[in-house]
């Protein structure tokens, strides 16, 4: 059926699309901008419109041509077609490396995009907000699992001097953070490294979570001086990238995929903080054995203690039946080496030479295993003579 204002507002939106994308939640969403709501010409602040199904929430931040804004508030305005926000440009951004309970070599490091104001400005509801925090700048960011880590006494850097939280107050998807000034040396320097280490080769069969072998690490430094220990922090975002991408690509999601064989190189950027680290890597081929091994031997198979000695020989065949002679080593192996008593006392190139000592193994069967390699190094497929029995000598 037809909906004038659904029709207005679908025709504006044709007019005056733009798309805009969740900071956090990383999708884009459809929005109009309409006039600025800048009165003192310091804020950069706008209104914007969208429809009820975008998904934007209060509170939430937003990327828009290489700057970042919040949504102060989401009003309905009583129609079902459309939801308005007030959205204002963050001017700071806060940044402090806090511990986990639990684990001593792991840290979460907080970085947080913020707008920042006196307490006059209205970010909550009532004339009272001045004695209840008591603060001296009021910064709003939205409510998110950074935010969630904000903890009372800590102290950070902003605007060129030192902060201190004194109160933390979330309400309706808007994390209200409460700071007092501080002394510039209750800031604690933080150094900050970043490597990668990759294994050896990957299998062209499988996928790898790159994130793995990534290690964002901080450090900080105490009120004596000195540096506390090297600690990973477990939110660090990685970017990868592939050299060669016919070869390997990277998705969003660090996943490496694999094409096809040889080396490439993948280059990783901590994102917070710019520090890059690249490795070499390879995709090796599969191993795959060469033709078969067929062992013969003469009478019974079966091996008697203080016998003779038995010999075994081998010979090596190609898949369609031609024999090979140009063969570099042959080794024999016993199926069970604990087996002390049997003995390999002699190894050529064609035969090896087997002998029992006078206790151990009667009655037992084993399976006399041999291994291959050719002239050329080719390595070829085990094989084995099963069940040769050790009987005593009688």
């Amino acid at each position: 059926m037809y909906n004038l204002l659904d029709n207005h507002f679908e025709n504006a939106m044709k007019r005056d699309l733009n798309t805009v994308r969740g900071l956090w939640s990383k999708k884009t969403h459809e929005v109009m901008f309409r006039r600025s709501k800048d009165k003192n010409l310091t804020n950069n602040t706008a209104e914007i419109f969208y429809r009820r199904d975008t998904g934007l929430k209060q509170g939430e931040l937003i990327e828009f041509r290489g700057k970042i804004f919040m949504l102060l508030n989401q009003e309905e305005l009583s129609n079902p077609v459309y939801l308005r926000s007030d959205i204002i440009m963050c001017n700071g951004y806060m940044s402090m490396i806090t511990s986990i309970t639990g684990q001593p070599t792991n840290a979460y490091e907080i970085g947080i995009h913020i707008v920042s104001s006196d307490l006059s400005s209205p970010g909550l509801q009532g004339g009272s907000v001045i004695q209840v925090v008591g603060g001296s700048l009021h910064l709003r960011t939205e409510d998110n699992s950074d935010s969630r880590q904000v903890r009372v006494g800590a102290v950070f850097p902003l605007f060129g001097g030192a902060w201190k939280v004194i109160n933390v107050v979330f309400i309706n998807g808007i994390a209200n953070i409460y700071v007092d000034r501080a002394m510039d040396n209750e800031v604690r320097l933080t150094e900050y490294s970043f490597h990668i280490s990759l294994p050896n080769d990957f299998d062209i069969e499988e996928t790898y979570s790159l994130d793995r072998y990534a290690y964002p690490t901080a450090r900080i430094q105490n009120t004596s001086g000195s540096w506390g220990v090297w600690r990973t922090i477990i939110n660090a975002t990685v970017f990868w990238e592939s050299s060669d991408e016919s070869i390997a690509t990277v998705d969003e999601n660090n996943i490496l995929h694999l094409h096809q064989f040889g080396e490439f190189t993948l280059m990783a950027t901590w994102v917070q903080h710019g520090l890059t680290d690249s490795a070499s890597a390879e995709i090796i081929e599969p191993f795959v054995p060469n033709p078969y091994t067929i062992i013969t031997y003469d009478g019974l198979p079966e091996i008697r203690i203080s016998g003779s000695a038995r010999i075994f020989t081998c010979e090596v065949y190609e898949p369609d039946g031609t024999r090979i002679t140009n063969i570099n080593n042959l080794t024999f192996t016993w199926s069970d080496t604990a087996v002390s008593p049997i003995v390999l006392t002699r190894n050529t190139s064609v035969r090896g030479q087997i002998s029992i000592g006078a206790t151990g193994g009667v009655g037992n069967h084993f399976a006399l295993n041999v291994n291959v390699t050719g002239t050329d190094g080719r390595t070829y497929e085990p094989s084995s003579v099963p069940s040769i029995l050790v009987r005593a000598l009688f």
